[in-house]
C-alpha cells in the first residue's frame, strides 16, 4: 500500500499508529486492562 500512496513503508507506519491515537495500546487493543477486567 504504501508504494501505492508512494510513502515510505516507515512513513506510512507512523501514520497508522497515528490515526489509531492514544486509544490504542501498545498490542493494538482499543481496551484498557481495566476495561478488560470490568467485562469479565
Amino acid at each position: 500500500m504504501a508504494r501505492e500512496l508512494g510513502v515510505d513503508t516507515a512513513s506510512l507506519r507512523q501514520w497508522v499508529r497515528a490515526a489509531r491515537g492514544p486509544a490504542v495500546g501498545a498490542g493494538g487493543e482499543a481496551m484498557t486492562p481495566a476495561e478488560r477486567e470490568e467485562l469479565k
